[in-house]
């Protein structure tokens, strides 16, 4: 039996079944029972071995885990399936006057003309980072990180097809909702050529970064992935400007759409919304941790 149709005959069976039991660490009390939320699939294991979406803690899960006794939870957010070293984590982090920026994130990947994953990394101020406790193991030392990414992105079914710009478009993939470490981002980049342009988002006064990250941890949370991933109308591009204009009340124009949906046109939709301006491109990602990178065209913004 061919992988494809074995792969089919098993999503049947699934299907077919009452419940779907996606488990495979019993060690862990936070991993989800993610399953294809809709369409030919629906009800297929996600593969949450490599990825989950982030979920808060209840109240009652941060009185029953005692390395978290010491925190307030008025003053702390508490958020599960943090990924850092290729582990899940328990990510603590203060809730007010934490954030010190925001960047916009685009990773050029083959063909690197035409394609990219647009991505935010919220960088936190000294003393103000993210305090990461195991998931599975409770004398484990906690780990601090001083920026996350927020990433918005298609979650692959366990033994689903592989992804490219046809299969997304096609149901094959959930839309996960991901937080991770810079240093799983790197660590993800080193297999790869790759390298991150990032440029820093600027607010109006009358709205801060702070109240972004805030905004943003309600607005993306979705533990049990209810949407399916699309190459056009769900993808890392659109999603991340959908939470913009959200945040910011703005309404675009008739291409805004066009421009919202293609990774390479986000840096003039970001302009068109006054987030960057021609100084916020800043080092790139690899270039601002000293890792040697190859070189690839810059992106072209427009100065005025």
């Amino acid at each position: 039996m061919g992988m494809k149709l074995a792969f089919l005959v098993s999503v049947f069976v699934l299907n077919a079944s009452a419940a779907v039991n996606c488990l495979v660490d019993p060690k862990d009390p936070f991993e989800p029972n993610s399953v294809m939320p809709s369409g030919k699939f629906k009800g297929a294991c996600l593969d949450t071995v490599h990825d989950r979406s982030y979920r808060i803690l209840t109240p009652a899960e941060i009185n029953q885990n005692p390395s978290l006794n010491g925190f307030n939870p008025a003053l702390f957010h508490f958020i599960a399936n943090f990924k850092h070293d290729d582990r899940f984590w328990i990510a603590v982090v203060p809730r007010q006057d934490s954030v010190d920026r925001l960047v916009y994130e685009v990773e050029r990947v083959p063909p690197r003309w035409l394609a990219a994953h647009v991505e935010l990394r919220v960088v936190f101020k000294p003393g103000k980072g993210m305090i990461l406790f195991s998931q599975t193991d409770p004398n484990a030392k906690p780990i601090i990180v001083q920026s996350v990414t927020l990433s918005n992105g298609a979650f692959s079914m366990r033994g689903g097809p592989e992804y490219n710009l046809w299969n997304a478009t096609q149901d094959y993939f959930g839309l996960k909702r991901t937080l991770l470490s810079t240093e799983q981002t790197l660590a993800d980049l080193s297999r790869t050529e790759n390298d991150v342009d990032q440029y820093l988002i600027a607010f109006p006064k009358s709205k801060s970064v702070q109240d972004y990250w805030e905004f943003a941890l309600n607005y993306y949370l979705d533990p049990n992935v209810s949407m399916t991933y699309h190459t056009l109308f769900r993808n890392c591009s659109n999603m991340i400007f959908h939470g913009f204009d959200k945040f910011l009340g703005y309404s675009g124009g008739v291409i805004d759409p066009l421009e919202t949906m293609i990774p390479l046109a986000g840096i003039r939709a970001l302009q068109n919304r006054q987030l960057i301006h021609s100084g916020s491109r800043t080092k790139s990602l690899k270039e601002e941790y000293g890792i040697p990178s190859e070189w690839m065209p810059p992106l072209v913004t427009r100065t005025n």
